[in-house]
């Protein structure tokens, strides 16, 4: 399994780490790349020249995000502590300095979406 994929070990861990490790990945983009770890499937987002390791820390911040219990805080079905607060933000604030090109969303494609 690779880091990113499966979280419930993340989730394991005290809330302080989880959070430390969101801020961690929310390092951004860097042009340092190391093509060695790439795979088959992996091959397209590399020709947009996403570097693995940005890969490997939007899917973990991605899926963090996505699993319980936050997904029942943003539902709406638990009442949020101050610490599943504080991960969320720093999530969100880790995803939101990747351009859109990392996420490998065609931009063009949202502005032509009617809602």
């Amino acid at each position: 399994v690779k880091f990113g994929e499966d979280v419930t070990g993340i989730l394991g861990l005290d809330d302080i780490v989880i959070e430390a490790l969101a801020q961690f990945l929310g390092n951004g983009e860097t042009d340092d790349e190391d093509d060695s770890s790439e795979s088959d499937e992996d091959e397209h987002l590399v020709e947009k020249n996403i570097p693995p390791h940005t890969q490997m820390s939007i899917t973990a911040l991605c899926r963090l995000a996505l699993s319980q219990p936050f997904v029942s805080i943003l539902n709406g079905d638990q009442s949020p502590e101050t610490t599943e607060l504080s991960i969320l933000n720093a999530i969100y604030k880790s995803l939101s300095r990747y351009s859109i090109e990392s996420f490998d969303i065609d931009e063009d494609l949202i502005c032509q979406e009617k809602y």
